[in-house]
């Protein structure tokens, strides 16, 4: 266990040291954060091949998104709901929405946080109307959370970043009577598509997130969202303009309806989202389900993808990794054993005690 974190540690220090190297001018990379620029990327995705996307880095926000669909001031509700606010500040997408007069809730569990939180926030809080909730995020709970301080049932701008069960709060907002006009959720990148794969709620669960316990993979989220009426409009990795190395590994989502599409439209189809998937995140190192296993072979599902392709037949090594996921998910049945043992070795490294991991493959003709 010891050699695993040391291991993590000097990928993530090698990482900081070479990014300076990988930037844009190294990868191509550019970053882009328009509305107009996103669009096309969406287009880029939908063109109905599997070749790799162009290098673009996606720089996300909430105020570029409502800006560009919701220009008339009278088509907001300017309320925000920030689960997992942490400080309130840092890399938050919610916090300049608090500066510009939006309330809100800011949604906080860890009590080393709430003197620093109240500090950031009492400083944008000109509407008098954000509040600091110091409570848990449970999904049994999340509605009564919501009602208590009148949240607009379709508020303009929801935030997800807990580090646990994303995926179940999401659920039990949307399925509630609560449709955001947009949302941000972070992911765990290190499973791929078309791995589904989800930490669900339970009270006895205490997971490790430093060994990739945490979250939901992209392909599961994705798939929440398309059936709640949203569509995929970026995934937001690391800033190449950084001068340090900074994960962002999350996912936005805009509801159909905004986009001029019908609940059950997506702007962006499951091989879209495979596409703009590994556009981002193809270079990156696993960022927390990395370590030897009992037979010193490395855990790292995205880059076993791979050699998973090989082993259920696939012989086309230069195919681009997203056509390689899209091999893996006709093998459906196959592919599950690898999930299978992936989950298992989660269960016994990850959690302190029992934890409760979905898995799912997606499946495609």
């Amino acid at each position: 266990m010891a050699e695993s974190h040391v291991l993590q540690t000097l990928l993530v220090y090698f990482f900081q040291l070479a990014w300076p190297f990988f930037g844009v001018e190294a990868r191509g990379s550019v970053v882009v954060q328009r509305w107009e620029d996103i669009q096309a990327i969406m287009r880029s995705a939908e063109d109905g091949s599997w070749k790799p996307l162009p290098l673009r880095t996606p720089r996300m926000s909430f105020k570029m998104l409502l800006d560009a669909l919701l220009p008339k001031k009278g088509s907001r509700n300017y309320f925000a709901v920030n689960v997992g606010a942490r400080e309130g500040l840092f890399h938050d997408p919610v916090y300049p929405l608090f500066a510009d007069g939006y309330g809100g809730l800011a949604i906080e569990a860890d009590p080393q946080w709430y003197e620093t939180l109240t500090a950031n926030l009492a400083e944008v809080n000109s509407s008098k109307a954000v509040f600091i909730v110091k409570e848990k995020a449970q999904p049994y709970t999340m509605k009564e959370v919501l009602d208590r301080f009148q949240t607009p049932l379709d508020f303009d701008c929801l935030k997800i970043d807990i580090d646990s069960i994303d995926l179940p709060i999401l659920q039990s907002i949307l399925q509630t009577g609560y449709s955001p006009k947009m949302f941000m959720i972070e992911v765990n990148y290190d499973f791929p598509p078309p791995f589904q794969f989800a930490l669900e709620f339970d009270l006895e669960c205490k997971a490790k997130f430093s060994e990739g316990t945490f979250g939901a993979s992209p392909d599961a989220i994705f798939r929440e969202a398309s059936l709640r009426g949203y569509s995929l409009v970026a995934f937001e990795a690391m800033d190449p303009e950084s001068e340090t190395v900074y994960h962002e590994h999350n996912m936005w989502f805009v509801r159909n309806d905004l986009l001029g599409r019908s609940a059950h439209d997506p702007a962006v189809t499951w091989r879209g989202m495979v596409r703009m998937y590994w556009a981002q995140f193809a270079m990156l190192p696993c960022l927390h389900v990395g370590f030897y296993l009992s037979t010193g072979k490395w855990m790292c599902p995205k880059h076993q993808i791979r050699e998973i392709f090989t082993e259920l037949g696939g012989n086309h090594t230069s195919w681009p990794l997203a056509k390689m996921s899209h091999y893996l998910s006709q093998r459906a049945a196959r592919s599950m054993f690898y999930l299978s043992s992936w989950r298992h070795q989660l269960e016994r490294r990850g959690c302190t005690k029992a934890c409760r991991i979905s898995v799912a493959v997606t499946r495609t003709d």
